[in-house]
């Protein structure tokens, strides 16, 4: 009975968080979707459903997210919350155009991990997250997807320490995403039979 009312009770709570995150992203200016945006993101987004990531997308709405992936200043909030959104289908056709603008920003953020800190190699890494999730839908090929993995990889090469460490993971998801995208990956499996 304990263990039921303790359940009862994180529900409740979660439903009382996602109803006020639901009325700040469905705010009349950007400061309150922001604010219902960086909530969802910490209370909402990991342990929500598909349908809950639809709810967040679409309360806040495309022209929101849109103007957020064009402020440079709040490009890594955009990311941040891309990767989870992106992993609903819905939000992610109203992405699968837009493979350049995300190796784009994975270029930019790569740029940023070697000069700076975490906070730059977590941006990177949702950058490459999202575009894991953009290729499910499209091909990046056309898109300049092996340029930009190799300048990618020849930038970060000299991350050192901590930074190396944080990123490496990132970038083997990268280097799969290339090969995955080339189809290279249906060839070795096709010969090693």
């Amino acid at each position: 009975d304990e263990k039921k009312m303790r359940k009862g009770d994180e529900i409740e709570n979660f439903e009382k968080k996602e109803e006020a995150c639901m009325k700040l992203l469905r705010g009349d200016v950007d400061e309150e979707k922001l604010s219902g945006l960086l909530l969802s993101a910490k209370y909402l987004l990991p342990a929500g459903k598909r349908s809950t990531r639809k709810r967040v997308y679409a309360a806040a709405g495309k022209k929101f997210f849109d103007r957020l992936a064009r402020t440079k200043k709040m490009r890594h909030v955009f990311l941040a919350v891309m990767c989870n959104l992106l992993v609903d289908p819905s939000v992610a056709k109203e992405y699968e155009n837009k493979g350049k603008m995300f190796l784009d920003f994975t270029v930019n953020a790569a740029r940023l991990a070697k000069e700076s800190d975490e906070l730059a190699v977590k941006t990177f890494s949702d950058a490459v997250a999202c575009l894991e999730e953009i290729s499910k839908r499209a091909n990046l090929v056309s898109n300049g997807v092996i340029q930009y993995t190799l300048y990618i990889l020849w930038i970060l090469k000299d991350l050192k320490g901590k930074l190396r460490e944080i990123a490496s993971k990132p970038c083997q998801r990268l280097a799969a995403l290339l090969v995955n995208q080339l189809g290279t990956k249906k060839h070795w499996n096709n010969t090693s039979k």
